[in-house]
């Protein structure tokens, strides 16, 4: 079986609202400007300076994460104490940012690796009839490591731009898990 997966994305944009500088329109990439991917959450900035600010929440595949990165020109990546969020909670995450003050934008994004939701619905119909115990041995032996390699890869992509192995699924023997 394939195991598929995707990225949960919390990208913000503010923009100053001098009159210099670039509205959010101007600086917003492509890939957010499609609906059916971006849901807008915030519309107002909270801090002192003069801005204008939104931020978007979306789930995308490996194709699209690389298209967010083409677009958005990331300058750096850090870890964070995690991405909490309505639909998961508090999730592992890497922040990558665009500085462009020059210009009069910042655009973070919070990018956190998560199943697709057809290979959740697999792990879920392989673990039907499995103690607690084995869903914790296939957990642990069998998803956990793929779920760090990926969130490793995901932490490595500015340097390596190596935004294959960010779209490769993974091959899991539902078999297999049953014997663990």
């Amino acid at each position: 079986m394939k195991a598929e997966f995707k990225y949960y994305v919390i990208l913000t944009i503010d923009t100053h609202k001098d009159g210099l500088h670039n509205s959010i329109r101007a600086v917003k990439p492509d890939i957010v400007k499609k609906r059916s991917i971006w849901t807008v959450t915030e519309t107002e900035c909270e801090d002192d300076w003069q801005a204008a600010h939104r931020k978007y929440v979306g789930i995308l595949d490996g194709q699209q994460l690389e298209t967010l990165f083409e677009q958005c020109y990331f300058c750096h990546a850090c870890d964070t104490m995690g991405a909490l969020t309505l639909e998961f909670g508090m999730m592992d995450a890497v922040s990558f940012e665009d500085e462009n003050f020059s210009d009069g934008y910042v655009i973070n994004a919070y990018v956190s690796v998560i199943w697709a939701d057809e290979t959740e619905e697999l792990f879920a119909k392989a673990g039907e009839g499995l103690t607690k115990e084995q869903k914790q041995a296939i957990a642990e032996n069998e998803i956990w490591p793929e779920f760090r390699k990926r969130f490793d890869a995901l932490r490595n992509v500015l340097e390596t731009e190596d935004f294959e192995e960010l779209q490769r699924p993974v091959d899991v023997n539902p078999f297999q898990l049953q014997l663990l």
